[in-house]
């Protein structure tokens, strides 16, 4: 018998006051289960444990939004996924309304959504599908300012798929989380890679914007800096000066962001002053 069992079979026996626990046992040893690809044997206990949490009446409660998420991941794993689709949206269900609307426990469930769409490669998405892309964006912003490059660069990946399936090509959503996934390969150190993406959002924000929005100078700008880290000044430069005649139209002289890009030009511009100077 394995511990876990014991454990269970004791806690079933002692005090009614413990049977809550017990479901944290046996939620736990479907974890080490499904971990084990077990997926049958599982969803044996992630039932059981449901079926305390019923007669407790605690319909409400994190223990029952784990429970249900649980049991989605079992059929997730036995390829039946219509039925983990089932689960995992009354898991997220019960997470929205025992949790704050950002929180861990609602983003991986959320996520395990997006994953059984991307699996079953769905056509007719449910309605709040581009909700649920928004939603691993920003989680994937939390883990970005914990520095969690990893799991960040993962969900803003599944952030993207499901805006190229519910928006067009062009359309600024995905262009938004192209430029972030940029940013993740920035810190990671793959800056070419980073540019070709940052270059790829800004050719979308050109083509559905007018040529002087603001979005522009601050795709303009990103470029820059992205082009100046690399050493490429002259280019850097260019796209500086773009962003810099966007805001001139747009702000006042003492706008922040204006005096901003202005900064930029005539840095760029006295930096390649001064190696022209030093190489004579």
């Amino acid at each position: 018998m394995h511990p876990f069992d014991v454990a269970y079979q004791l806690m079933r026996k002692s005090h009614p006051s413990l049977l809550r626990e017990s479901t944290n046992i046996l939620l736990n040893m479907s974890h080490v289960l499904v971990e084990q690809g077990q997926y049958e044997e599982a969803l044996k206990y992630c039932n059981r444990a449901k079926q305390i949490l019923e007669e407790l009446n605690d319909l409400r409660q994190l223990e029952m939004a784990h429970c249900l998420h649980n049991i989605g991941s079992c059929y997730r794993g036995l390829r039946k996924y219509r039925e983990a689709l089932h689960y995992y949206e009354q898991a997220l269900n019960t997470k929205r309304v025992c949790l704050p609307k950002i929180h861990v426990h609602i983003g991986e469930t959320v996520n395990s959504i997006g994953i059984v769409h991307l699996m079953t490669k769905d056509t007719c998405l449910p309605e709040d599908h581009s909700n649920i892309a928004n939603v691993l964006h920003n989680i994937a912003d939390v883990y970005q300012t914990k520095s969690q490059h990893e799991k960040a660069f993962n969900h803003y990946h599944l952030a993207l798929a499901m805006k190229k399936k519910c928006f067009p090509s062009d359309h600024p959503a995905i262009a938004t989380t192209l430029n972030s996934i940029s940013t993740v390969l920035s810190v990671k150190g793959e800056k070419v890679k980073a540019l070709e993406l940052r270059l790829q959002a800004l050719k979308m924000r050109e083509r559905v914007l007018p040529f002087d929005h603001s979005d522009l100078a601050i795709s303009f700008s990103s470029a820059g800096h992205k082009y100046e880290a690399m050493d490429e000044n002259q280019l850097a430069l260019e796209y500086f000066e773009k962003a810099w005649k966007i805001r001139a139209k747009l702000f006042p002289e003492d706008d922040p962001a204006r005096k901003r890009s202005e900064r930029h030009v005539v840095q760029v511009d006295c930096q390649m002053t001064f190696y022209r100077c030093c190489s004579v």
